[in-house]
């Protein structure tokens, strides 16, 4: 008892390790580790080797979700994901990819990850084309029907336009009062200002990058929802929007010239300044990732800011338009929101095609100053009424600067430009309906001249209309919605029904009593009968309330979270899981809203090719010039 010490402490009050039996827990451990021998360290070795397994043959996803998103980084290897290292792994240098957007036909939806392992979304497959070392992505994967929009405070601003200028209507064709329900905004998932907001408040990182490529892909979930409003106000809602997009393009390119900013990338580095201080002198437009890729030493003088944007592809020509769409009154048909789509998704491109222009074309103080120092040094100056150059060689001459004579000149000249605006604008509809008009014509036995309808095989697909994965029952999930917002409906006159008689209400009892029992019959006999899905009766429901405006409130809920029901999850788990095929890769669309995974990574070998051979803007413009003037020397 003395060698042991007192059983007791003080005052008769057992210790704390024998009120929470401590000591004979470590006991009993001991006692099993010096019986057990190395046996116990081989089965903990054995656990520790299944527990690795496990996890390593578990999508990066799933292990994000479950240990946190730093966790799949360790076991996964990034280098064939496309993923680059995680944000904690600060390498530094190489080419950084950063993605805004929301969920395109080349991102895969979430319910797909889940269903077939991990897909890869074009970026990602990008990223590991051009051999990126991060590849950071603010899409979020959520169910394609859940997709953010560009922005959701004009989204609102929109619907609430229309529902006060049509509020004293009573024309069926003018009542809007099922888009808030049917086609919310979902203010929980970040728009394109929230999602840059986040990148920017972000902890920059040590080493930084020595390139940034920015990707902005946005428009699909735009048109898919003002789809559903009159034309004029979708077309000035998309020219909102549009020039919207090009803030916050500037808002990251102002940004990007920031040392302590996480957008800065560190392109003139020690080479660079080297490079410029023994009088190396590269025109920026021909310097290239495949130009470095041979010539090593060579580097523009000129600090690229690229962007990519590809065209929007039109959403009602998804197998998902047929499918999951929402049904509406007969008097908003899906032929006529099908011909808004069509017209919006042309007007959406237009817009960043014209508005790319424009902010390439932006001129700086900067760029200017440049320009005359260049002039003076080159002995190029002219005068004001010199005849006019095409506007790429103009940019050439600015971007090509004699170099400095000193190191740290040079320094100096290389941080203070700015950076030359360009970008690429990836064609993505025009693969796709070529894709779809080759396997046509080949199911047609028809050939064109152009090579359609006779296209390599590996390159065509067998099925490009219906999806791989099909839902089981493709019928929308309602969703109620709290009012986040409110839209002042205006009424000058409240309608009211007309009150029944006695006799009426009697009929409308009388006959109801048989129905119910009808009703009750058909739910014993089990499945006997096919019970109405609860979307059918619902649309029934808006239909009553689509003539004369019959429901129309003082104050209508737009966007908020979806009000969960046994209903919506019991049709969530047929809808999610349906037939899969047994080639994905024989199919054009994986699912409904997205394509195959061979589809996808062609799209991303396309822009890899585009990116490494400089295939931008201003190397259109560059072209089109040396075309017109060969042209007019020609004539003269």
């Amino acid at each position: 008892m003395i060698a042991n010490g007192p059983q007791y402490s003080l005052l008769g009050r057992p210790g704390l390790g024998d009120r929470f039996g401590l000591h004979t827990i470590l006991a009993f451990f001991s006692n099993r580790v010096l019986r057990g021998g190395p046996k116990i360290l081989l089965n903990l070795a054995t656990c520790l080797v299944a527990l690795i397994i496990i996890t390593k043959l578990l999508p990066s996803r799933m292990t994000d979700i479950a240990f946190g998103p730093t966790y799949g980084s360790i076991w996964h290897d990034d280098s064939k994901t496309g993923k680059g290292p995680s944000e904690k792994q600060d390498v530094g240098g190489g080419l950084r990819i950063v993605v805004f957007g929301e969920s395109d036909i080349a991102t895969p939806s979430l319910t797909g990850s889940e269903m077939d392992g991990e897909l890869l979304t074009w970026t990602e497959s990008l990223c590991a084309e051009l051999g990126c070392s991060k590849h950071l992505s603010f899409v979020p994967r959520a169910d394609p029907l859940e997709s953010p929009m560009t922005s959701n405070s004009f989204y609102a601003a929109a619907v609430e336009r229309v529902l006060n200028e049509t509020a004293d209507s009573t024309m069926p064709a003018l009542d809007y009062t099922f888009v808030p329900d049917l086609f919310p905004i979902k203010w929980d998932i970040p728009d394109l200002a929230m999602q840059v907001s986040n990148f920017l408040s972000m902890e920059k990182p040590e080493k930084p990058p020595t390139e940034t490529i920015w990707v902005f892909s946005f428009g699909p979930w735009d048109i898919w929802s003002l789809a559903t409003l009159p034309i004029s106000v979708g077309k000035s809602i998309t020219d909102t929007i549009t020039t919207d997009i090009f803030t916050h393009v500037e808002r990251l390119y102002t940004a990007s010239r920031d040392e302590n900013s996480i957008a800065y990338s560190n392109y003139f580095d020690e080479t660079v300044v080297a490079a410029l201080a023994n009088g190396t002198s590269v025109n920026n437009t021909d310097a290239t990732i495949q130009n470095r890729a041979e010539y090593p030493n060579v580097r523009p003088t000129v600090e690229p800011f690229r962007i990519i944007i590809p065209k929007v592809f039109d959403p009602s020509a998804l197998p998902g338009w047929w499918d999951s769409r929402p049904p509406i009154a007969s008097i908003h048909s899906k032929a006529e929101q099908m011909k808004h789509a069509a017209e919006l998704t042309e007007y959406w491109n237009n817009n960043l095609h014209n508005g790319l222009a424009q902010w390439i074309l932006t001129a700086t103080q900067n760029m200017e100053k440049e320009k005359a120092e260049g002039e003076k040094t080159n002995g190029n100056s002219q005068k004001s009424g010199s005849e006019k150059e095409p506007i790429e060689e103009k940019r050439r001459r600015a971007a090509t600067i004699s170099a400095p004579k000193s190191e740290a000149s040079a320094a100096a000249l290389a941080k203070s430009r700015d950076a030359l605006r360009d970008g690429i604008a990836y064609d993505m509809p025009d693969y796709v309906l070529a894709v779809m008009a080759d396997r046509q014509m080949r199911n047609s036995d028809l050939k064109d001249s152009n090579g359609m309808g006779e296209s390599p095989v590996e390159d065509s697909f067998l099925e490009v209309w219906t999806p791989c994965i099909q839902p089981a029952h493709p019928v929308p999930i309602h969703r109620v919605n709290p009012s986040d917002i409110t839209i002042n409906v205006k009424h000058d006159k409240p309608k009211m029904d007309k009150p029944k008689s006695k006799d009426e209400s009697k009929k409308e009892e009388v006959d109801k009593k048989p129905k119910e029992k009808s009703d009750d019959k058909n739910k014993s006999k089990g499945s006997d009968k096919k019970e109405d899905l609860p979307g059918e009766k619902k649309d029934e429901g808006r239909q009553e309330a689509s003539s004369g405006h019959k429901q129309r409130r003082d104050s209508v809920p737009i966007g908020g979270d979806e009000v969960e029901t046994t209903e919506n999850k019991e049709l969530q788990s047929q809808s999610a899981v349906g037939r899969v095929c047994p080639e994905p890769n024989d199919h054009l669309f994986y699912t409904s809203f997205a394509l195959s995974q061979r589809a996808i990574q062609y799209i991303a070998k396309e822009v890899a090719d585009m990116v490494r051979y400089n295939e931008t803007v201003r190397r259109q413009w560059s072209r089109e010039d040396a075309r017109a003037n060969n042209d007019g020397n020609e004539h003269h």
